[in-house]
């Protein structure tokens, strides 16, 4: 073996863990250093370390007792356990720290800690130890993750049975499930660790079993159909249900064929019940709109998997002042965004701005229309409904400035007089997924506007419809001798964006129809999903659809710190 084929070795192992998934992405070079530092004052402990091992492969019976094991946060000065036993799960208090470093981490959001006996690093929240082939932090592993973020995995196209008007429920499921970001959260990052879920809702559940035996044992006489259920929200995570719909697309491999794609349909019930006991609304078999579903289903996502959801209390991440949201959960992570609301003079230029994040951007169509309405009148020919629009037409008119003057002037605290003011609504900060909720269901006039709405399936320019090429325009128009910015310049392809599922609403009633989603799969080819129908479909019948739901992805995505 030549000194080149040593090489070439690692980096082909280590490319193989990071295309499997096999891989820690939550390690810094800082706890590598650490390690190494700690690894240099190790010198008799081996020796031990070998006796036990070679204990445990004499004896087949033989277990570790790893609840002796001291781990260590690299992050601060904390020292525990790695998990509590049954025993100590049982007699903690509700919503009270049990002193293992996997709660310490759950709290704190400190992943990486070294078991200080064998100077070993572990990572919470992939329940594992970090190997050096999977030690792939640093620099040019992060770069390297955010390229490829924008690409879809490679999922069996499983169709989704319809247990009852369902396909609202069915067509926003595929949409999320084949969304890259959604993907990397659950299948590369494994930011949300369904067994330590799991081992806290059992801890709360046998908590409030043990409460109400005592309470049993007190009122004796008392009648015994008073008692209730548990709490719903601690039966059910969404965050849970939506990872196990997801491994359950998931291929046995990952060099299988397209034709081996295919599967059978699953009936996805277990998010359909966690959603009735999150959301009662939902409960029953009547159709439901595909827009309220997606909206509450992000909601109960956030509120089942966000970090502090079981401390006292709960109390979820506020938002800073700007919008910005601090949770790192992979709603507030990927979906969410930010809303500038302004209010500026027309007369002295001063400007007040106020900001609050959103999930995604609703684009009304009577809008349009009464536009195009008005223009028509104006030039004196008759008033016909143009057919098609586009997507960019809508964004405009979604930021287009509203001028509030004669009695609805506003008072300018520069000027010291009641003066005409102009209003819009920007995006000032745009999320990895970018949500456009196409307003076709007119429920005040019982009504749905069958208008085409044109959209790029790749290369989407968010900039001149952000807060930033908007400021930009009006400067443009206010200041022509100013041809330079001497701000700082921002790299274009953070406001690119491509398309990777359309979910659409067939029928002209706004209380029923029938919904189906186009997806996008790892080779770029557009997929249909009607509820157990899968097939291929060429990108033309995708523009020509009657979209409801269109979802984006940032082409270069962040990841969250």
């Amino acid at each position: 073996m030549t000194m080149k084929e040593e090489d070439a070795r690692p980096g082909e192992k280590r490319g193989r863990l990071l295309c499997s998934g096999a891989v820690c992405i939550h390690v810094s070079k800082e706890s590598m250093t650490t390690q190494k530092e700690l690894m240099a004052g190790r010198t008799l402990e081996g020796a031990a370390d070998v006796a036990q091992l070679q204990h445990y492969v004499q004896d087949s019976e033989a277990s570790v007792d790893t609840s002796s094991e001291v781990y260590r946060c690299l992050s601060c000065k904390f020292r525990g356990v790695r998990e509590p036993s049954k025993q100590q799960m049982q007699e903690i208090e509700d919503g009270e720290d049990d002193g293992s470093f996997m709660a310490h981490a759950i709290l704190h959001n400190h992943n990486i800690a070294i078991m200080e006996r064998k100077k070993q690093l572990y990572c919470a929240t992939c329940r594992d130890f970090i190997y050096p082939d999977a030690a792939v932090g640093g620099r040019r592993r992060r770069k390297r993750q955010i390229q490829g973020m924008s690409t879809p995995h490679k999922l069996l196209r499983r169709g989704l049975v319809n247990m009852g008007n369902t396909c609202f429920m069915s067509s926003v499921l595929q949409a999320l499930a084949h969304n890259p970001m959604l993907q990397h959260y659950f299948f590369v990052a494994k930011s949300h660790d369904t067994t330590i879920c799991q081992q806290q809702r059992q801890r709360l559940l046998l908590k409030q079993e043990k409460m109400k035996e005592n309470q049993g044992s007190e009122d004796d006489g008392v009648e015994q159909n008073t008692k209730r259920g548990p709490d719903p929200a601690i039966t059910v995570c969404l965050g849970c249900e939506l990872a196990a719909f997801m491994a359950l697309l998931v291929p046995p491999s990952a060099h299988l064929r397209h034709k081996a794609l295919m599967a059978s349909p699953i009936a996805p019930q277990g998010i359909l019940e966690a959603m009735w006991n999150a959301f009662p609304s939902f409960i029953g078999t009547a159709q439901h709109d595909a827009h309220e579903l997606l909206i509450a289903l992000l909601g109960g996502l956030h509120s089942h998997t966000h970090p502090r959801v079981f401390i006292h209390g709960g109390a979820s991440p506020r938002f800073t002042p700007r919008g910005h949201s601090l949770c790192d959960c992979a709603v507030h992570q990927h979906f969410s965004g930010v809303l500038r609301s302004e209010l500026a003079c027309g007369n002295c230029g001063n400007a007040s701005h106020k900001f609050d994040p959103f999930l995604d951007v609703s684009l009304s169509l009577n809008d349009e229309k009464n536009k195009s309405s008005k223009s028509e009148k104006r030039d004196g020919k008759e008033n016909s409904e143009s057919t098609t629009t586009t997507i960019e037409s809508l964004l405009r008119q979604f930021a287009a400035e509203e001028e509030l003057r004669g009695s609805n002037q506003v008072y300018c605290v520069r000027c010291s007089n009641y003066q005409t003011h102009y209003k819009s609504l920007n995006l000032h900060t745009l999320p990895n997924v970018l949500v456009f909720h196409i307003r076709r269901l007119d429920f005040y006039r019982q009504q749905k506007l069958l208008k085409t709405v044109q959209f790029p399936l790749t290369g989407l320019n968010m900039r001149p419809f952000t807060s930033v090429g908007i400021d930009e325009a009006s400067d443009r128009k206010k200041r022509d001798s100013k041809n330079a910015e001497n701000g700082r310049p921002d790299d274009p392809s953070e406001y690119v964006y491509d398309l990777v599922a359309v979910v659409n609403h067939h029928g002209e009633s706004v209380n029923g129809g029938h919904y189906t989603s186009f997806v996008r799969d790892e080779g770029q080819r557009w997929i249909l999903f009607d509820d157990v129908e899968v097939k291929i479909v060429p990108a033309d019948e995708v523009e020509a659809s009657q979209a409801y739901l269109l979802y984006y992805t940032r082409r270069n995505p962040y990841i969250a710190a």
